[in-house]
């Protein structure tokens, strides 16, 4: 996150400093806890990207691995649904950072605030795959919603589906939307909308769930 403290003319410094770092495309140092209160680690990384909506920061460390490639979020890139290249699949596996990456995404294209009851504190805020990794859903923001950390528990277990054509929030019975408060009923109040054949492929399963 961008600094926030008591005392923002350090603040701006530090933070035009990270921008003008990120612009330059140049490594920074980054000042970490140590094994002990009195020691501190210092690793060298790259600012990835700038958010100064959301206050982020994507920084990737460069002092210890070769970074994966970052997935393809820019919205002129063809989207894929499926990832089903074993490279792809291996580097997903081997370096996690994939995922720091694909939340910074999808926080950037809808915003920082859960898509279906507008809680936007960062502690349990998640970036949600609307195909699942586990399916080999791919890190494209297109293929990602922001969820607050019930609602994303609740949307994996299918407790609730989204129509791909109203973007609206359904639910098998009554009884089910009353144990899930919800302040918004569709998604059209995003900024922008996930991927068509993401939401279908979503809908496909939400319904086969029901049905079964």
């Amino acid at each position: 996150m961008l600094p926030k403290t008591k005392r923002p003319g350090r603040d701006t410094a530090e933070i035009e400093a990270t921008v003008r770092a990120y612009e330059l495309a140049v490594p920074v140092f980054v000042i970490l806890p140590g094994k002990t209160t009195t020691t501190r680690a210092v690793r060298r990384a790259i600012v990835e990207e700038v958010n100064r909506d959301s206050g982020s920061v994507l920084i990737t460390f460069i002092d210890d691995e070769v970074l994966p490639p970052a997935p393809s979020t820019g919205i002129h890139a063809e989207f894929e649904l499926v990832l089903d290249d074993e490279e792809t699949r291996w580097q997903r596996r081997r370096a996690r950072p994939n995922q720091a990456r694909f939340a910074f995404a999808v926080m950037a294209r809808y915003g920082a605030r859960c898509a279906v009851c507008d809680i936007s504190a960062s502690p349990v805020l998640e970036a949600a795959h609307v195909r699942p990794n586990s399916l080999k859903g791919s890190d494209d923001a297109r293929n990602g919603l922001p969820l607050c950390s019930n609602h994303h528990r609740l949307f994996d277990k299918g407790w609730f589906g989204i129509d791909p054509v109203s973007t609206k929030i359904v639910f098998r019975d009554d009884s089910q939307r009353e144990h899930v408060p919800i302040t918004r009923s569709d998604l059209r109040h995003l900024p922008a909308q996930p991927a068509p054949a993401a939401l279908q492929d979503a809908w496909m399963r939400w319904k086969r769930h029901q049905d079964g």
